[in-house]
């Protein structure tokens, strides 16, 4: 029924999901020293998670071998797509950095309810689809709002794309254009048919799946809260990120000592201080970078940028991106690890 424990999945799942978004509700103005932490925490933990995906990838020979185009021709690969892109000025470099995170943030939650769905005996399509519309919305939503400073990885507000029509009263209530409600009246009918689904689906078999359905509403109620209701797209981000590395590395803590045995089997110490290496290297490379070589906006756009740069801008975002995909390849079920992860 639970990932870990009760105990467990409460304070690293569902605790954060919870105490990130109700800080900023309760702290409208960010502090300089908030801005700080935030900067630091994003810096090891979302940079951090990044690396250490290389202790199931590239420091595993097997893995290696298993799947050649993976980890030796994709990197080569997309290192030249992006080096094209930079060189040749094409636009939306950083949207896309953008977009591709938001949608590996989405599909670890995803794949977190259907791990629940494992351990709770039940797999249903339905409450999939539900999953994807309860938090898909808000993210539609998010773009056709007014209000929002839409920037993080870039200096420029031309981060995500928005519209911007004409405002429209309904009920007495003022919303920023058409599709902005249009998209907000269905959400709240998401809202209302999943809480209709949970209830007909208790009736019927006298089963409450109390770790879904809590983790399903607090994720979505993270990211309903991060995209429609927040106008700084730092808090949107914070929110999103910190929760998602920080359980992904937890994850790691728990699950490296069942996939190598022999390496980490009653050897915490090791692992803790392997992991640590790896987030506080992966982080600082990232840092000097980012603060040293190259400039995180779209001024490769107005003047030529240098084949140094583009080389740097590689280190900075190949790393991710190779995360993202092999992510989406050593957690699927068909996955020699997967029975061990799942277990």
């Amino acid at each position: 029924m639970w990932i870990f424990s009760k105990k467990e999945d409460f304070f690293v799942i569902y605790l954060p999901m919870i105490i990130l978004p109700i800080y900023f509700i309760l702290t409208p103005n960010i502090s300089e020293l908030s801005l700080i932490i935030f900067f630091i925490l994003i810096q090891l933990f979302d940079v951090g998670h990044v690396y250490s995906t290389i202790w199931m990838t590239l420091f595993d020979k097997k893995e290696i071998i298993s799947n050649k185009f993976a980890y030796l021709v994709f990197p080569l690969m997309i290192s030249l797509v992006f080096s094209f892109w930079l060189f040749f000025k094409l636009p939306y470099f950083w949207s896309f950095i953008a977009y591709f995170t938001l949608y590996h943030n989405f599909k670890q939650g995803y794949g977190i309810q259907r791990w629940y769905q494992k351990k709770n005996n039940r797999f249903c399509s339905i409450s999939n689809k539900l999953f994807y519309f309860l938090n898909i919305i808000p993210i539609i939503i998010l773009h056709f709002r007014n209000n929002v400073t839409a920037s993080f990885y870039t200096k420029s507000e031309d981060m995500i794309f928005q519209y911007k029509g004409n405002p429209i009263s309904f009920m007495d209530i003022d919303f920023d254009n058409f599709f902005y409600l249009f998209f907000i009246i269905i959400y709240l009918f998401s809202i209302l048919f999943f809480l209709l689904n949970e209830i007909n689906f208790y009736i019927k078999y006298k089963k409450f799946e109390i770790s879904r359905l809590l983790f399903t509403l607090l994720f979505s109620f993270m990211y309903g809260i991060s995209f429609i209701y927040f106008t700084d797209f730092i808090k949107m981000a914070s929110t999103i990120i910190l929760t998602h590395a920080f359980l992904y590395i937890y994850i790691l803590f728990k699950k490296l000592p069942v996939l190598y045995p022999v390496k980490f089997k009653n050897k915490s110490i090791k692992l803790i201080s392997f992991l640590l290496i790896t987030i506080i290297v992966g982080s600082g490379f990232n840092y000097i970078i980012e603060s040293s070589f190259i400039d995180v906006s779209y001024h490769y756009l107005l003047k030529r940028i240098s084949l140094l740069e583009i080389l740097f801008t590689l280190f900075y975002v190949i790393p991710t991106i190779c995360h993202f995909y092999w992510d989406s390849i050593i957690w699927k079920n068909k996955h020699r690890f997967s029975k061990k992860i799942y277990s």
